[in-house]
């Protein structure tokens, strides 16, 4: 399912230098915090269930902003969200979820939408390594030849971008983390 909003979204986000937006969906008798990313490959959007009936959705955004409507495991657990099965008479049909969401994603990014490393880490439990440590805090030279790993490879990437990924790779360098805020900016001290 082609999704058009998605196409749009991404063409905002481009005019404002964002490359990942955190928004609010209704649809059904759910309530989502959604993150669109242009940061993964293929770009990514991920559903994560406010309210009682709690889940994490996430859906490849393939070439022309499609989403497959097959929904395979997921199927389930998103009929519990969104409390569309037999007590409610309504069956969930992929294709019409699928466009029901398209309608309710935002067409404008804004800077305000741009989410912080640790609401992008509350939001893709996906993100498997330190979950309890969504905070920059500094980098870790390696020195002997070794490489930082490809789950924190891929924490970078995802919580602070192409810049810093690009930056760990040239340099050898991983991130390091804290569970704490620690001010720290993966830009402030790059002469190392």
């Amino acid at each position: 399912m082609e999704m058009t909003s998605l196409r749009l979204l991404h063409c905002s986000m481009i005019s404002i230098g964002s490359d990942m937006q955190q928004f609010l969906v209704r649809t059904g008798a759910a309530s989502f915090d959604c993150l669109f990313s242009t940061r993964d490959t293929p770009f990514v959007l991920t559903l994560t269930a406010r309210g009682k009936a709690r889940g994490f959705f996430r859906f490849d955004v393939l070439a022309g902003y499609r989403i497959r409507d097959f929904l395979g495991d997921m199927y389930g657990d998103l009929v519990e969200v969104l409390k569309e099965d037999g007590s409610s008479g309504k069956r969930l049909i992929p294709k019409e979820f699928l466009a029901e969401l398209n309608d309710a994603i935002p067409t404008q990014a804004t800077v305000k939408a741009n989410p912080k490393p640790s609401e992008i880490v509350r939001l893709r439990p996906d993100i498997i390594e330190d979950r309890e440590k969504p905070y920059f805090n500094c980098w870790s030279y390696w020195t002997q030849g070794q490489r930082p790993s490809a789950e924190n490879q891929h924490k970078t990437l995802l919580l602070l971008g192409p810049d810093a990924l690009r930056h760990s790779q040239e340099r050898s360098a991983s991130s390091r983390w804290s569970s704490t805020e620690t001010g720290g900016s993966w830009t402030k001290d790059l002469s190392n």
